[in-house]
């Protein structure tokens, strides 16, 4: 079967932030546990908002966050965020991005995110580009640290805006860090790499993605292509 639902990836994917993301992420760090630099030794690269601040935790005290510190935190996150992504210098949005979507969903595929971010971080993200209305529904950070599990839930979403379930196999996740391969393979989703982040194009190309792209430039072959998957 043709493929009915395409789940995005965020950062390295659809845009890259300049950097926002992390400095928000210390600067909220330092404002409320006074460490500095805490997430210099944290790999960002396909993990979702909650890991990342749990490995930071462990790190820097050994131990866990609590439910309070991690509500605290991302909401001192999200608010230092929201400054920080409209005067990132580097911002950049990744080549074919607007016009790969707008062709999807063209075609008929039901268009959505499967990111790492919280809601309220990849609607900043996105919304400096004009980006995030373009999709109607996802699985975020803030939904389950568990990547395969947002991206399920980002699924039964799509369902329900469709009024029925879609297989697995139906759907094709895109990303461009060996992350999303592997959500893809639990899940059983089909999947395409792509060489716009921070993950070598040789690496990508070694997992046996079912489609990959060092970048979405040709976006029309592209979404010709992901539809026929």
């Amino acid at each position: 079967m043709a493929a009915q639902v395409v789940l995005f990836d965020l950062d390295g994917t659809l845009v890259k932030a300049g950097g926002a993301g992390s400095r928000a992420m210390s600067m909220a760090f330092n404002d409320l546990f006074h460490r500095e630099n805490a997430f210099a030794r944290v790999s960002f690269t396909g993990m979702t908002d909650p890991h990342i601040l749990k490995t930071a935790f462990n790190m820097a005290f050994n131990r866990d966050p609590t439910p309070d510190e991690a509500e605290a935190f991302f909401r001192r996150y999200i608010q230092i965020l929201n400054q920080e992504v409209p005067r990132a210098k580097r911002y950049t949005v990744l080549p074919g991005i607007p016009e790969l979507i707008h062709a999807l969903t063209r075609q008929g595929l039901a268009v959505g995110l499967a990111t790492g971010n919280l809601r309220d971080g990849a609607r900043i993200k996105l919304e400096r580009a004009g980006l995030w209305q373009l999709f109607g529904f996802g699985g975020f950070g803030s939904d389950s640290m568990d990547r395969t599990r947002l991206t399920q839930m980002a699924l039964q979403r799509a369902g329900t805006l469709l009024g029925h379930a879609v297989p697995p196999g139906e759907c094709v996740v895109v990303g461009d860090s060996p992350a999303e391969y592997k959500v893809a393979r639990a899940m059983g989703a089909k999947v395409v790499l792509v060489a716009t982040g921070w993950t070598d194009a040789d690496r990508l190309q070694a997992l046996g993605p079912d489609l990959f792209f060092n970048d979405f430039a040709a976006w029309e072959d592209t979404a010709n292509a992901i539809a026929d998957l």
